[in-house]
């Protein structure tokens, strides 16, 4: 089984790594000084806003999920905190300033074409700021939980919207 279409190299050494079985769990391996790759999940953070008991959701622009609905959400920065990685993404995406509340919930997600993660969602709301044109999102939207779009994006958003339709509104 390869697990790569394009050789890695080895980060102590700077060998090719080669395809190799480890304890049944296949990883990548220097064949010069053995050092194993263990590959890591994405980190993603992701906002719930809610604004007179309707959802925030924002329509991709981009793939993957082009045209599919979503909340603010992105990957984590290395230098950032939880926090910060969310109030950078809700202002990329929406142009709108947040104060980051409670975190909501954890997902893992394996349906990312750029890889497997896990999201955190957080409880935020809205300072100030208005939607600004951007080349992630075409659209942005506010629903109310019965009227969610039925064309979601991946990543945990879909397992998401499920609970707050389950649990409701809470800090809205």
């Amino acid at each position: 089984m390869h697990l790569t279409k394009e050789p890695h190299y080895c980060y102590h050494c700077g060998s090719i790594l080669v395809d190799a079985s480890d304890n049944g769990y296949f990883r990548e391996q220097c064949k010069n000084c053995g050092e194993v790759l263990y590959r890591q999940h994405k980190v993603g953070i992701a906002a719930v806003i809610f604004q007179n008991e309707k959802l925030l959701l924002l329509r991709r622009a981009q793939e993957p999920w082009r045209g599919y609905w979503n909340l603010p959400a992105g990957f984590l920065e290395y230098e950032e905190t939880l926090e910060e990685g969310v109030i950078r993404e809700v202002f990329e995406e929406a142009g709108l300033q947040v104060q980051v509340n409670d975190l909501r919930m954890v997902f893992k997600y394996w349906d990312d074409p750029r890889g497997n993660g896990i999201v955190l969602f957080y409880d935020c709301q809205v300072l100030h700021g208005d939607f600004i044109e951007n080349d992630e999102v075409e659209a942005f939207q506010y629903f109310a939980l019965n009227e969610i779009p039925t064309n979601i994006a991946g990543a945990g958003h879909q397992s998401m919207i499920d609970t707050l339709k389950k649990e409701g509104l809470r800090n809205a």
